[in-house]
C-alpha cells in the first residue's frame, strides 16, 4: 500500500461537499482507472455518476520500467478499449518478482520471471464465475 493511500477515505466528506469539485467531475469527465487503494475513489465517483474502471493503475502497469509493459498487463489493458466484447480473464502463466528499487538504475532492466504453478486460487467458493463487475 502506498504511503497514506489508506487515508483516502478521509478526503471524501470534504470533496463531496465541495461544489466546485462536483461540477468539475460532472462537467469534465475523465477516465479513472486503478485498483486496490483507489477503491474508495471509485465509489465516490460512482456516487457522482462517473463511470470508472477497476483496472490497471498507471504507475504499476503502464509505467513499467522495462522496455515495454509486461505482456499480461498489456493484453488486458488493450481489452479496456473494447468493453462491449465479453472476454475471459485467464491466469497468467508467469509472474514477476518485484523490483529492488525504482531508481534510474532500474530503467530497461527486466524483472525476474517465475512460472505460475497454481493459476487462480479462490478464497471463497469454487468453479467458474460469470457476470459484470460493479462499476464496469
Amino acid at each position: 500500500m502506498c504511503y497514506r493511500c489508506d487515508d483516502t477515505y478521509k478526503t471524501i466528506p470534504y470533496l463531496m461537499e465541495d461544489q466546485e469539485f462536483i461540477n468539475a467531475v460532472n462537467n469534465n469527465p475523465k477516465i479513472f482507472l486503478g485498483f486496490s487503494d483507489s477503491t474508495i475513489n471509485h465509489l465516490m465517483f460512482n456516487k457522482l455518476c462517473l463511470s470508472t474502471f477497476y483496472r490497471q493503475s498507471f504507475l504499476q502497469d503502464i509505467a513499467e520500467l522495462d522496455n515495454e509493459m509486461l505482456p499480461y498487463s498489456k493484453y488486458y489493458f488493450g481489452r479496456l478499449f473494447f468493453l462491449d466484447e465479453p472476454y475471459e480473464i485467464t491466469s497468467s502463466p508467469i509472474w514477476y518478482l518485484d523490483r529492488d528499487g525504482y531508481g534510474p538504475e532500474q530503467l530497461c532492466k527486466p524483472r525476474i520471471i517465475k512460472e505460475e504453478k497454481y493459476g487462480f486460487e479462490a478464497l471463497n467458493g469454487e468453479g467458474i464465475v460469470k457476470g459484470k463487475l460493479y462499476g464496469e
